[in-house]
């Protein structure tokens, strides 16, 4: 990491720890020089000095080394899009994710049945096929609800692509989940995240083709992929 933004990265909880060790040694002074004072006073002031010294030490050496800001993935996730909207019309095709990790933008009127190369408009790799690599216990979830239970923690918890993305049905046909506050571009774009981890993984599960649609409904986007 680069020396300044490692500083830089470490410096609340620096500041975290000397405020602890202030308050650990007032704590522990306060009945020499101020006797009079009630004994929890000190009491206190050693907890609290405790409590913010192991923050800070948490803060340094447990807390990621690097951070990128929503800002800046939502810009390569705009970036992305307006470069697969230049190359096709996306509102006049259909989103099918494969089992192999490909993408497909199919025409309305084509035969969704296997979904062969030739007849997709454009074939792209999906961001949720390196998403899905990164999410633990996927192999080990016993049901398609299970999945889509892990799938939706992963999407607001380890990515923090949106604040709440909560499953509304699940079957073996298709499952909706609706995505509200997403932190990372327009949720209705080409392969947005939260879109694209869900159709890598279905279609893999499924070890077919999946189409997503996307509706919305007043603040929250949903999203149903279907078996095809």
């Amino acid at each position: 990491m680069n020396p300044v933004r490692a500083r830089h990265r470490a410096l609340p909880g620096t500041l975290c720890v000397l405020v602890g060790v202030l308050l650990g040694t007032l704590g522990a002074s306060l009945p020499a020089f101020v006797p009079w004072s009630p004994p929890v006073w000190g009491t206190l002031l050693l907890a609290l000095g405790g409590v913010a010294a192991v923050a800070g030490v948490l803060d340094v050496f447990l807390s990621p080394g690097t951070a990128v800001p929503h800002a800046v993935a939502a810009a390569l996730h705009d970036a992305r899009a307006a470069d697969v909207g230049a190359r096709v019309d996306t509102d006049a095709v259909r989103r099918v994710y494969r089992p192999d990790g490909t993408l497909a933008l199919v025409a309305s009127d084509t035969a969704l049945d296997g979904v062969p190369g030739d007849d997709a408009a454009v074939t792209l790799e999906p961001v949720g096929a390196a998403l899905l690599e990164r999410v633990s216990g996927i192999d080990g979830a016993d049901d398609r609800a299970a999945l889509v239970a892990r799938l939706a923690d992963a999407a607001t918890g380890r990515f923090e692509l949106a604040d709440a993305v909560t499953p509304l049905a699940v079957t073996e046909a298709h499952v909706r989940v609706a995505v509200a506050d997403s932190l990372v571009g327009d949720p209705a774009a080409v392969d947005h995240p939260v879109a694209s981890l869900f159709g890598v993984a279905l279609a893999a599960d499924a070890d077919a083709p999946v189409a997503v649609e996307l509706s919305q409904e007043d603040d929250t986007t949903v999203l149903t992929v279907r078996q095809v």
